[in-house]
């Protein structure tokens, strides 16, 4: 019985995950659409996707000029992509409005994802950790900055590797 549950969480680990890469792309692909050149906006280093200021929506939509009293750049992002309406709410109200759509394309985590991701036996912490990962992955292609890649070096035991760069061209 116990391995069947491991094989069970398993499978929703990778479904989970799976959902993270694909809300992702899909979030990006909008983003291509409604605001050229938004990978070039975002400062990798001050990334945080669970920051409202420093994730995706809060870097690329902070300092667009936009009439709004929301101080969050994920709160303006989300008006911006019409996630959420203004109506004279806090932009805590926008943000929970705009949650469920925010989700869809993997600028959040959504709040029917969280009984799922605690069956799985993950941490929501883990799954911030992967929308992460796949929003610097489609940066990183955006810019088209040359990917590395890692190949074992026969005959050696330590398994060292060596680092090969993309030709840019």
């Amino acid at each position: 019985m116990h391995g069947e549950l491991t094989k069970l969480q398993n499978k929703m680990v990778s479904k989970i995950r799976r959902r993270c890469r694909d809300r992702v792309k899909r979030g990006a692909a909008l983003l291509d659409r409604e605001q050229p050149g938004w990978a070039d906006k975002v400062d990798i280093s001050n990334f945080e996707i669970w920051e409202p200021n420093r994730c995706i929506l809060g870097q690329v939509f902070m300092n667009v000029k936009f009439k709004s009293k929301y101080s969050s750049g994920y709160s303006r992002g989300l008006i911006a992509l019409k996630f959420a309406k203004v109506d004279g709410s806090e932009d805590e109200d926008v943000m929970e409005f705009g949650e469920k759509k925010a989700a869809h394309y993997g600028f959040t985590i959504g709040v029917n994802d969280e009984d799922e991701i605690g069956e799985a036996g993950i941490y929501m912490e883990t799954v911030w950790e992967w929308l992460a990962m796949y929003w610097i992955r489609e940066i990183e292609k955006r810019r088209q900055l040359p990917s590395v890649r890692t190949f074992p070096l026969l005959g050696t035991s330590q398994g060292a590797k060596i680092w090969l760069m993309d030709d840019p061209a």
